[in-house]
């Protein structure tokens, strides 16, 4: 490294590469960010859960890659209900709940406030080092912690929250995947459903989307089929998954009177999700002959 006034220059022949370790294979990546976007009601916090229980209780994925060995969560959640919601939906997928943490708020100058991306990033990295084994922080949705004067149509105001947030991922090496929404002027094309600025999928090196799925009678009418696709519109370090995988799920309604799962073991209120590990023009018959399958 060769360090002067005004810059940090680094030999390529100093760094020593290291290989990507996967949560997920193909879809969550530790070092790095993952985007998730869908308008609401189409399973991204549902997702999200799923994501929190694989992670902490090592197990197999939907498309049956295996997880990595349990490990942590943090989770920031600014739209649900932490008794009411949360906890039963994390019970529901199977999540072992003593390796999940929810951060509520910052606490400054005797002081109580949400956590703020252009504020807050070194509390943050004290709680992953200070939790230990974080493997997963999710973020629901990314745009309620970056500031009300934070304008997410501007380049360089997204990327002056979303640089220093990566640099945090890959630094303590966590997979950081982020919920946020289509923009209203969304076109067909599935990297324009990410809100405001390019910046946003930019930033991220995997995104997803959520869509509903729609069946098409001989007529050409369309009907929802109640379930919904997983898909993986960009993809910039896996080969494998660089055409959109499909996955289908059903939701359930989950209350806090249900018992919880035991940690590690799927339980019988799970969030069901039917992987199709096909590209999404065959989803339409293979779904017609789906059965019920598990994502927690």
């Amino acid at each position: 490294m060769l360090a002067a006034d005004g810059y940090v220059l680094v030999r390529a022949s100093d760094i020593v590469p290291r290989a990507m370790d996967w949560l997920w294979h193909g879809h969550i990546l530790r070092g790095s960010q993952e985007l998730l976007t869908g308008v609401p009601g189409n399973g991204k916090s549902q997702i999200h859960w799923a994501y929190v229980a694989y992670v902490t209780t090592g197990g197999a994925w939907p498309d049956g890659c295996n997880g990595a060995p349990a490990g942590n969560a943090i989770m920031l959640t600014a739209e649900d209900c932490l008794d009411q919601t949360i906890v039963p939906r994390l019970i529901a997928a199977g999540a072992d709940r003593d390796r999940v943490f929810i951060l509520k708020k910052i606490r400054k100058d005797n002081k109580e406030r949400m956590f703020l991306l252009s504020e807050d990033l070194e509390e943050l990295e004290h709680m992953i080092a200070k939790t230990g084994d974080v493997r997963l922080i999710t973020i629901d949705p990314i745009t309620a912690y970056m500031g009300g004067k934070l304008d997410s149509h501007r380049a360089t105001d997204v990327r002056g929250q979303l640089g220093p947030l990566a640099e945090l991922a890959e630094r303590m090496d966590v997979a950081l995947s982020a919920i946020t929404h289509p923009p209203k002027n969304a076109t067909q094309r599935a990297i324009d459903h990410f809100i405001g600025s390019q910046a946003f999928i930019a930033a991220a090196r995997i995104g997803h989307m959520t869509i509903e799925e729609v069946s098409e009678d001989e007529y050409g009418n369309k009907t929802p089929t109640g379930r919904g696709l997983f898909t993986n519109p960009k993809n910039n370090v896996s080969e494998r998954c660089r055409r959109s995988l499909t996955a289908l799920w059903k939701s359930r309604s989950t209350t806090a009177s249900r018992p919880p799962a035991s940690p590690g073991r799927r339980s019988s209120t799970s969030l069901p999700i039917r992987p199709l590990l096909q590209p999404r023009q065959q989803t339409r018959n293979a779904a017609s002959k789906a059965t019920s399958s598990s994502f927690r």
